[in-house]
């Protein structure tokens, strides 16, 4: 396969070189042009020498080492409030601090803006204890967890994390063992202003005195939730304590001390109630817990009595063997929060398992809802006070419940009356319906994201060594669902297709709002046909894509489609540039099929095989091409434009013969005498990687592409009459005209 050269993001500069006034033939369709005026110098994205136009474009090179990102984009409003409440606390504390002496100390506002704003941060699954003495010293630490990277436009990533590059100090003193540190996930905190990262590690070997047991057997069994707080999205992340959360909430008296009353209760600047203090004035969770760094804010087989009787734990300790890794925390748009993970495999327990929880504030998990969410090969699990009758056999239970709890030999435990135990605090969960896709034994790397009245559950299975570990989607009412997962004509929403030979693996994501767009970020083979050629593994590197929701029309609401897995070049994310796709704004005319038009803006390129049809289609059985003409009613001055091939080889084209623009106004940069208008662009040929001629297939995400200096616009005719073959889809004719197109996407702004 050839691939794109190994490229430099540098940005091409665009010659200025301006040509002579031409004619531009084969123009056809709506309002035919025959006066094109000047040909528009641009680039089109195939440098030899492996440049490309990052100023307009990124691409998924996979150069950024990395597995299961969390990620999250910071705005600039988002640091200045940070800013504020960083001080307010700080100030709080010693009244003997001066507005002067805290900018001296930490820096303006405009000093954190130009630091920290308009960024994209993300976090990797990893660790090291292998720091710099300095580091250590610094930071009291004894390893750096979780690599934590920084970009401006999703795909140049520096290591960033104040922690030798990593975003979370482990110290002596906290809970964890520094071994294990997986899939962290980054959410910001309105309320406090501060950074979190949610994660998984294990836990240091405890004992009677400590909330986690001592080791036993694999290190699974020692896996628990993390959460870690910052200042700032950098850090440095320490692992949190109520004492260092429920600081930043309360307000302060005249001494610097947390304002308490006498029952009690600290209160932040309003009087409400942020929490409440034990006799020893030590500020407790919401649950009444004192979380200090040596107990884990979230354990749930401490305090959940369900599942210390359902997984007894094989030591005598206290606390149920109940791993958990892969959390997704989520505030939802009423301002409630959620905390998604998966249930790992154990000693006692068998596959990945999806739950989730709602939360009281940002560290503290309200037990009474721990939900179970999903299971592999299972469309729908719905939460009952049903249980299975008496006469039902064990293989019956079984087939229709999920069934809980193990003996210690790692049999199924059973009821005084020989059945298998279905009841998880109070509830049973009936299995509704067998998934259309297999998932293997894993359901992990879960996310959820609100979308109107609906809760979009998305996940991946089989586990990430397979090529088909990607993003699936089930949707839900409620936030705790239940989830029906769809099936194969609605994922994946981020994976291969069957032709799909340029990225593999794309599964373990976490979602992205910046602005108003939805990036998917996720990790990817760096071998997409075999990622253990000899036998190891070769690791992943780290891909975005756009994602979108859109309505379908069968299932009558609103369901994710994902514009990748791509590796070539895509328009940058729009507060990348300050642009965005002004294709979507523009009326389109064309003399294909008009029941088809709306699909060339709709901010979908087609990738899957249920979205093959999502194309507009131009029969051109005379073999005479196709028209496009995008209209605007207010001029927009635009840069850069894809307009995406078809998803079949069949119906895609080699080149774009021309596009020609009317012009609002005569650029600033054209200097030629003659001007009457209208500039043009022509033989815009597609990539040549982009297609398989040998085998007969496209690689999605491709098309025609030109990047030019800045034209201000009010229309925009695109003609296309080349294509890759003529034959027909079921190989039986070579007259096949037909051409498809899946998308245009055109980089600017209303002038």
């Amino acid at each position: 396969m050839k691939k794109f050269a190994k490229t430099t993001a540098l940005a091409l500069m665009l010659l200025s070189l301006i040509l002579p006034v031409t004619a531009c033939g084969g123009s056809k369709g709506p309002d035919k042009i025959t006066e094109a005026g000047f040909e528009l110098p641009y680039y089109n994205g195939m440098s030899e020498d492996g440049l490309y136009d990052a100023s307009n474009f990124y691409l998924n090179e996979l150069r950024t080492y990395g597995a299961d990102p969390g990620a999250l984009y910071c705005s600039d409003d988002d640091i200045r409030d940070t800013y504020a409440k960083v001080k307010r606390t700080e100030m709080g504390k010693d009244p003997s601090l001066t507005e002067e002496a805290f900018e001296e100390k930490n820096g303006t506002v405009d000093d954190w803006v130009d630091e920290y704003g308009n960024t994209f941060y993300m976090a990797v699954t990893g660790g090291t204890t292998d720091l710099a003495q300095s580091i250590k010293t610094e930071y009291n630490t004894f390893c750096g967890a979780y690599t934590l990277y920084r970009s401006k436009n999703l795909t140049d990533w520096e290591k960033a994390g104040k922690v030798g590059g990593f975003a979370v100090a482990f110290h002596s003193y906290d809970w964890v063992s520094g071994n294990s540190p997986w899939a962290p996930e980054l959410i910001r905190d309105p309320k406090s202003g501060r950074y979190f990262l949610f994660a998984s590690a294990q836990t240091k070997s405890g004992n009677d005195g400590t909330d986690y047991y001592p080791h036993y057997g694999t290190y699974y069994n020692m896996l628990q939730g993390l959460i870690a707080m910052a200042d700032n999205p950098l850090g440095p992340y320490n692992i949190i304590s109520a004492e260092a959360y429920y600081s930043t909430l309360v307000a302060y008296d005249e001494n610097g001390d947390p304002v308490i009353n006498d029952k009690g209760e600290a209160l932040d600047e309003d009087g409400n109630v942020v929490t409440t203090v034990n006799e020893n004035g030590e500020l407790l969770d919401r649950n009444g817990y004192l979380i200090t760094t040596n107990t884990p804010a979230m354990l749930f087989g401490k305090h959940v009595q369900a599942l210390k009787d359902l997984y007894p734990n094989p030591t005598g300790h206290s606390t149920a063997i109940w791993a958990a890794i892969d959390f997704n925390p989520v505030i939802m748009d009423n301002g409630d929060m959620y905390v998604y993970f998966s249930q790992h495999i154990t000693d006692l327990s068998a596959g990945n398992h999806i739950w989730g929880v709602k939360m009281k504030d940002m560290i503290t998990p309200d037990y009474s809802t721990l939900t179970f969410i999903a299971t592999p090969n299972v469309t729908k699990i719905v939460k009952t006070t049903e249980g299975p009758s008496a006469s039902m056999s064990n293989a019956a239970i079984a087939n229709k419940y999920i069934t809980f709890g193990v003996n210690t030999d790692g049999s199924q435990m059973l009821d005084e009356n020989g059945k298998l135990i279905t009841e998880f605090n109070g509830y049973h969960y009936i299995k509704e319906g067998k998934t259309e896709l297999d998932e293997g034994s894993i359901n992990e790397g879960t996310e959820v994201i609100q979308h109107g009245d609906k809760y979009y559950l998305t996940f991946s299975p089989l586990g990430y060594g397979s090529r088909k570990y990607a993003v699936r989607q089930a949707v839900g009412d409620s936030p705790l669902g239940p989830f029906e997962k769809l099936g194969k004509d609605y994922n994946p929403v981020m994976g291969v297709n069957e032709t799909n030979d340029y990225m593999a693996g794309t599964g373990h994501h976490s979602f992205i709002k910046a602005g108003d767009e939805l990036f998917i970020l996720y990790h990817a083979f760096y071998n997409p046909i075999n990622n253990q050629p000899n036998g190891s593994f070769l690791g992943r590197a780290i891909g975005a894509d756009r994602a979108q929701f859109m309505y379908n029309e069968t299932l009558g609401y609103d369901i994710l489609y994902g514009n990748g897995p791509t590796y070539s070049l895509q328009p940058l994310p729009d507060v990348a540039t300050g642009k965005t796709n002004v294709a979507k704004k523009a009326t389109i005319v064309t003399d294909g099929d008009s029941n088809t038009a709306k699909y060339l803006n709709d901010g979908l390129f087609t990738v899957q095989d249920f979205t093959a049809e999502w194309e507009y289609n131009a029969p051109n059985t005379k073999n005479t091409g196709t028209t496009i003409k995008l209209k605007w009613e207010k001029p927009v001055r635009i840069s850069s434009f894809i307009i995406y091939n078809s998803q079949s080889y069949y119906y895609a084209f080699d080149k774009v013969d021309s596009v020609v623009f009317k012009l609002a106004e005569k650029p600033s940069w054209y200097t030629a005498s003659e001007y009457n208008g209208y500039c043009y662009l022509k033989d815009i040929k597609c990539d040549p990687s982009h297609v398989d001629n040998d085998n007969w297939f496209m690689r999605q995400g491709g098309g025609a592409l030109a990047s030019f200096n800045e034209i201000t616009v009010t229309e925009m005719t695109i003609t296309i009459s080349s294509k890759y073959a003529t034959m027909s889809e079921d190989l039986d004719t070579e007259d096949n005209y037909a051409i498809r197109v899946s998308e245009i996407y055109v980089t600017g702004k209303e002038a």
